[in-house]
Order: C-alpha cells, then sequence, then structure tokens
C-alpha cells in the first residue's frame, strides 16, 4: 500500500511506513510486518494476535464513528461498500523483504490518532515509537483488509471484526499480504 504523501519520519524519529507486507508466521503464531520508509530502511515488527485485536477494534471503530452521520441501516452499507471498493483497488506487487540487517522488534502496543479522515497508528516498544503507519479513509480500509485475511490464514478468533466486514471471501482475503 502506498499513502498519501506521508512524511518519511515521525515527530519521534521513527520511520512512517509507505510500502509493507504482512504475513501470519504459524511458528510464531504472530503476525510479521516488514515494511519500508521512504529512506527504504527496512523495519521489521512482530504483531501478538492481542495486539491486533486491540487495534482491529480502534480502527474498526474509527471508520464507525465516520460513518455514523449516515444513520444506523445505511451507516453499514457505507462501509461494506467502502471494504468492497478497497478489495478491487489492491494492486498486486512484489513483497517487501527485510535485509539481515533489519533488527526484529516485538511491538508491546499502539497508539492510534486521527486528525479528521486521517489516521496514524504508532507501533511502540515502551513509550517509544519504533514504526508508524499514516492512513486516510481507503488506505485503513485496505490495511484492514490486508490484516482480515491475514486472521483467515492464521484461523484466529474473528471476535473483534465487525459484522460489516464479514462479507469478504475468505480465500481472496487469504491471499492478500502486500500494500504499497
Amino acid at each position: 500500500m502506498t499513502t498519501s504523501n506521508p512524511p518519511t519520519k515521525d515527530r519521534s524519529g521513527a520511520p512512517i511506513l509507505v510500502t509493507m507486507t504482512l504475513t501470519y508466521v504459524a511458528v510464531e503464531d504472530r503476525m510479521r510486518l516488514v515494511g519500508t520508509g521512504k529512506s527504504g530502511d527496512a523495519v521489521l515488527l512482530w504483531l501478538t494476535q492481542r495486539l491486533c485485536n486491540q487495534m482491529v477494534r480502534i480502527l474498526t471503530g474509527f471508520l464507525d464513528k465516520l460513518a455514523e452521520d449516515r444513520g444506523a441501516l445505511a451507516k453499514d452499507a457505507v462501509l461494506s461498500f467502502q471494504q468492497s471498493t478497497a478489495r478491487q483497488n489492491l494492486p498486486s506487487l512484489p513483497p517487501v523483504t527485510a535485509g539481515p540487517d533489519a533488527t526484529p522488534v516485538l511491538v508491546r502496543g499502539i497508539e492510534v490518532r486521527q486528525n479528521g479522515k486521517r489516521f496514524v497508528v504508532a507501533f511502540k516498544i515502551g513509550k517509544a515509537t519504533c514504526a508508524e503507519i499514516a492512513f486516510g479513509v481507503p488506505d485503513l480500509h485496505r490495511w484492514l483488509l490486508a490484516l482480515h485475511g491475514r486472521y483467515v490464514k492464521a484461523e484466529w478468533a474473528m471476535q473483534c471484526w465487525p459484522e460489516w466486514f464479514e462479507g469478504m471471501d475468505s480465500k481472496s482475503a487469504a491471499r492478500i499480504t502486500v500494500l504499497h
């Protein structure tokens, strides 16, 4: 996934990722996120199921709030349509790889900031931010689509996913890994 003109570093000096590959690693029972910023340096992050569940709830909650002005019934239809559009607009690109110099980091927490229809997910190790991803609404839908696909592949419990996400085709979701 490519995010729209993101800065290369956040105010803490952590890279803002613009290309990412998300994979499920069964031996670790974790998600591995390999991403690069504009500088091209790779970041390798490990995400636990608990952390991913938290991220899904927070991010889908933000999308729910953005769509609330359409009314309860229309909200789910709008969100389902946006998710479907994101699924159709996924490019087929090569995976992002981490070289031998990339240090793996176990992410301990996340912080999500919202400014209108822009979102930033900060991946934390303690109080320090090790990487960030900046999203507009379409990019956020693509991120959630890739994350959902990894849940399917991992056979993780799906309780954290909202009803408007349930129409996802499990087989095609499991193949989505690369975001630019």
